[in-house]
């Protein structure tokens, strides 16, 4: 009796580990990896609504109860989603190539969160990034294809100021009174230089040489490469940002004055003040093009100076001040204004004649 029951308890159990190993083989043999890529990349994966990340993208599924088909969705702001169910058998080489489509609602591709309301900053694109800075004291770099991080350097203070991306590197000035060189491609410092006053300048970059203006003591031209001081001239910049055009270095001043630096030495070739007959009332951001110096004032004014000689010829009064630098292009140039109407502000941009 005693050896029947030690046998059925040895069928039994071999019983077991047959059936164990036929469900781990079964397991095993059903575990697969997919590889998925959207055109455009940057879709988020969901599969069985649990997300994965963004493509493109290689997943390993794993088979659960009832799952003989994976339900997979891929999700992009401004395209339409997409939903399907995929079994191993369906898929060859393992890959899911998916095209996705507008959906109509606008042209929005992603959007990022800087996290105030307030942006002083404008983005510039270079190499497949776009850099911004932020009140909340941080430069981002993010990818151009679905808007993620690619890194984000933090400050000690916020940055009103537009960086400046040249031969792999990224330029930017904070409140906390620094001018900073970082690595474009992971946001490392290379150098930082504490450009007296905050930074609402933002910085200008040609030919090896980083030029930015401060309020107190000057404006300064920087090496690229180490943050060496070449030259700087005693004035102070409150809101301008240079220019630089054929060789020469223009910036507005609350003087006001505008001034053109000689790039290489900063020796002045001219500069334009209240003693040549026009008295705007602050000069800001310039801009040149074809000869000539546009640049908005405070006084309601846009300006276009001879960019060689600095001689007045001609200005538009538009209906409030003009804080932000012209755009010029196929003669002609676009400024923007908010004007006040007693309750609130209306912005508007305007298109000019730039021989007018």
């Amino acid at each position: 009796m005693v050896n029947k029951n030690r046998l059925v308890i040895f069928i039994v159990m071999a019983i077991v580990v047959v059936v164990a190993i036929g469900i781990f083989l079964y397991i095993r043999s059903s575990e697969w990896t997919v590889s998925i890529t959207s055109n455009p990349t940057g879709a988020g994966v969901y599969i069985n609504d649990e997300y994965k990340g963004v493509t493109p993208l290689k997943v390993t599924l794993y088979p659960k109860a009832n799952y003989s088909v994976y339900h997979l969705k891929l999700k992009k702001e401004g395209y339409e989603d997409v939903a399907r169910g995929i079994q191993k058998t369906d898929v060859k080489d393992n890959n899911i190539a998916i095209e996705l489509a507008r959906n109509g609602k606008g042209a929005v591709i992603w959007k990022f969160n800087l996290g105030f309301e307030v942006v002083d900053s404008s983005p510039v694109a270079s190499d497949g990034k776009v850099y911004i800075g932020s009140y909340d004291h941080y430069l981002y770099c993010l990818d151009v294809n679905d808007g993620d991080v690619v890194w984000k350097y933090k400050t000690g203070h916020v940055i009103r100021s537009t960086p400046a991306v040249s031969d792999g590197k990224v330029y930017i000035s904070s409140f906390d009174s620094y001018l900073y060189c970082l690595n474009a491609d992971n946001g490392s410092v290379i150098w930082k230089y504490k450009a007296e006053g905050m930074g609402y300048s933002s910085p200008s970059v040609s030919n090896g040489k980083v030029y930015i203006g401060s309020r107190n003591p000057g404006f300064y031209c920087f090496n690229a490469n180490n943050g060496n001081i070449i030259w700087k001239y005693n004035i102070g910049i409150d809101y301008s940002s240079p220019a630089v055009y054929d060789g020469k270095v223009y910036i507005g001043l609350s003087g006001p004055a505008l001034y053109n630096f000689n790039a290489d030495n900063g020796s002045i070739f001219w500069k334009y003040d209240r003693e040549r007959g026009i008295p705007p009332d602050s000069f800001f951001s310039p801009v040149a093009s074809n000869g000539k110096i546009y640049i908005g004032s405070d006084d309601y004014c846009i300006y276009c100076f001879n960019a060689d000689n600095g001689n007045f010829i001609w200005k538009y009064k538009v209906g409030g001040p003009i804080r932000t630098t012209p755009a010029v292009s196929d003669k002609k140039v676009y400024v923007s204004s908010e004007i006040y109407s007693g309750s609130s502000y209306t912005s508007y941009l305007y298109c000019l004649s730039a021989d007018n």
